[in-house]
């Protein structure tokens, strides 16, 4: 029987998909009929994985932020949602000049969180065997960096900061969290940066909004210099549940 060759040009119309097949991954097919939102596609031998929650448990980038010019603060925007159960804040922060406190403010969709209610305090450790502790009580913004240990600032301040600020989840694995619509957001962790003085520097550090807040308006960050920031980043990180 002499074979019949159809021209792609003569070719229209729709393909029922109903008459088509599942592709096994094998014959390069999914073998799925379905997916689910927001979930990673995942191969297993001859399978897939079409409900797992493989993204479950992972830290995603939420927010960032940086400037190489000179500005007086670096904000993350819109990076607390009600997607996430725990955030990581990460970055590097470098005055432009001079010796200045580096300041935190929470921030809302509305601009900075003000009112003299941050509370900051911490220990630190020089590399020379030299130790402070820093503490503020009722300030404009929380003290991050103090000017007293910033006399050489040629390698900037890396820092790690963590925050619980969950926004509607009230259990996690089954346990009670986050109950009640008010809350006094904090962060914690540390930083690390060189000073001509006290040599390498490693300093854990807290700041808390002292002041019961609705915890759905905190959406941001803030770092702030009176003697600028350059040269400057940071990234926040939420981690799913």
């Amino acid at each position: 029987m002499a074979l019949t060759t159809v021209k792609t040009s003569a070719l229209s119309g729709t393909l029922d998909t109903s008459n088509l097949p599942t592709i096994p991954v094998t014959k390069g097919g999914t073998n799925l009929t379905s997916g689910t939102t927001d979930q990673f596609l995942k191969f297993t031998g001859t399978t897939t994985l079409a409900s797992s929650a493989d993204n479950a448990g992972v830290w995603e980038q939420c927010g960032a932020a940086s400037s190489a010019a000179a500005v007086s603060t670096l904000s993350v925007t819109g990076c607390f949602t009600t997607d996430y159960i725990s955030y990581m804040m990460t970055g590097y922060l470098k005055p432009s000049s001079g010796t200045a406190d580096i300041t935190f403010k929470f921030r809302t969709d509305s601009g900075t969180v003000d009112g003299s209610n941050y509370d900051a305090s911490g220990t630190g450790y020089g590399s020379g065997g030299s130790t402070r502790n820093a503490r503020n009580v009722a300030g404009s913004s929380a003290e991050f960096v103090l000017s007293a240990w910033e006399d050489d600032w040629a390698g900037g301040a890396s820092f790690v900061l963590y925050s619980n600020l969950v926004k509607t989840k009230t259990t996690v694995d089954g346990m009670t969290i986050a109950t009640g619509a008010n809350w006094r957001p904090a962060v914690w962790g540390s930083f690390f940066h060189y000073d001509a003085t006290n040599w390498y520097i490693n300093q854990s550090i807290q700041m808390r909004y002292n002041s019961d807040v609705d915890k759905q308006t905190f959406t941001g960050i803030q770092f702030a210099c009176s003697q600028n920031l350059e040269g400057s980043w940071v990234k926040v990180y939420g981690l799913k549940e």
